[in-house]
């Protein structure tokens, strides 16, 4: 997706971690950072090191520098680099160069999006127990889409998770098209999540309601989209 129409342009690798214990089992993670990779993510990542993905966007003589590596804070997007960086570049017929892995810059404002109370809760009670915001948050509503919170200091608030989401990915494009003055046609890798990833997208398209964007494609474990701006 080339945003800008220009032939100089900065590239964005967005890649979405594999699929962790609580993926399969149903259970909501949001920002929090409980969930491991299962044995099928495991595989997912080390498949998409070795993807002829990384062929289809090198240049004519088959080679592919990565400039800069971010990735979320939380253990599935660090995981799943982790084990991408190892095997990137076996059986793909591309030269590669990447930042080592302890080059890679963690990003706080690339997790997950936040979902309270919601975390560590199954899809089946939620839908059960909060069927309008849970209906609300699988079709993308982000105006009905409410969430109640108690906080710290013992008092509830009501947060509209999406409009949240929204907002720290256009703070994620300020850090990540942060850098040297003068510097052009950088390859950036962002390994983070599902609905972060949507939102990266929907905001680099200038998609203002989440509502009009959210849900709209398919972000699948372990996908990569390429944006050009």
């Amino acid at each position: 997706m080339n945003l800008s129409g220009a032939t100089t342009v900065d590239r964005y690798l967005l890649q979405r971690h594999g699929q962790t214990d609580a993926n399969a089992a149903g259970i909501i993670q949001g920002s929090s950072d409980f969930s491991r990779l299962s044995p099928t993510g495991c595989a997912q990542a080390a498949a998409l090191s070795r993807s002829p993905v990384w062929k289809a966007i090198s240049d004519d003589a088959g080679s592919l520098r990565i400039d800069r590596v971010f990735v979320s804070p939380l253990a599935r997007a660090r995981d799943t680099l982790d084990i991408l960086l190892d095997g990137w570049g076996e059986a793909t017929a591309t030269r590669l160069s990447c930042p080592e892995r302890g080059d890679a810059v963690a990003l706080p404002s690339l997790r997950e999006i936040d979902l309270y109370g919601w975390e560590g809760r199954s899809k089946t009670d939620l839908r059960r127990d909060e069927p309008v915001a849970f209906d609300a948050w699988q079709r993308g509503d982000a105006d009905a889409m409410v969430l109640s919170h108690r906080g710290a200091d013992g008092s509830v608030r009501r947060h509209r998770p999406l409009w949240e989401l929204w907002e720290r990915a256009s703070s994620c494009w300020v850090a990540l098209a942060a850098g040297e003055v003068g510097t052009e046609n950088r390859t950036t890798l962002v390994s983070c999540h599902g609905s972060l990833g949507m939102a990266l997208l929907g905001t680099a398209a200038g998609v203002r309601n989440p509502g009009d964007f959210f849900r709209k494609f398919e972000f699948p474990n372990c996908g990569i989209v390429e944006v050009e701006w």
